[in-house]
């Protein structure tokens, strides 16, 4: 195999203890939409870009041990990942949305996060993480995107 292939059966090990994920989240009592916030990976590597928001809903939220991402929109993913202790399930959907992805933890309810693609620019995607985390947000991502393009 080589870097950045994993065997799907596979378990990877993470290796960064980085938690500098860009992500925000609408407030607890806001309005439910489509979202709960966004995220803005720096890459298309699972195993780095999922450690890191691990450890920053860790942070505010308490552990993860599942994440439901868009296949297509990922490089290829091992079906565990290692974060410090801890066993995080990685589920890839063909027919989930490419700018969506859903976290699970024991003690945390059901996140579903936008994602906004790592090649956009500074400046939209921060008006993208804005707007999503927004109390009144029910905008779909298709909506939110709309001025990252290609998204």
């Amino acid at each position: 195999m080589t870097s950045g292939q994993f065997d799907h059966r596979a378990t990877a090990r993470a290796f960064t203890e980085r938690t500098d994920a860009r992500i925000t989240m609408k407030p607890a009592d806001a309005t439910k939409g489509f979202f709960d916030g966004g995220w803005w990976p720096r890459s298309r590597e699972p195993v780095e870009e999922f450690s890191a928001l691990i450890s920053s809903l860790a942070e505010r939220s308490g552990p993860v041990d599942r994440i439901g991402y868009s296949r297509g929109s990922w490089d290829t993913a091992p079906d565990q990942l290692l974060v410090g202790e801890n066993t995080v399930r990685l589920q890839g959907f063909r027919a989930m949305n490419a700018h969506t992805i859903v976290l699970i933890g024991p003690n945390l309810r059901r996140f579903t996060l936008l994602v906004v693609p790592a090649h956009a620019a500074a400046d939209l995607a921060n008006k993208a993480l804005d707007t999503v985390a927004a109390a009144d947000c029910v905008a779909d991502a298709e909506q939110l995107l709309a001025s990252i393009t290609p998204f």
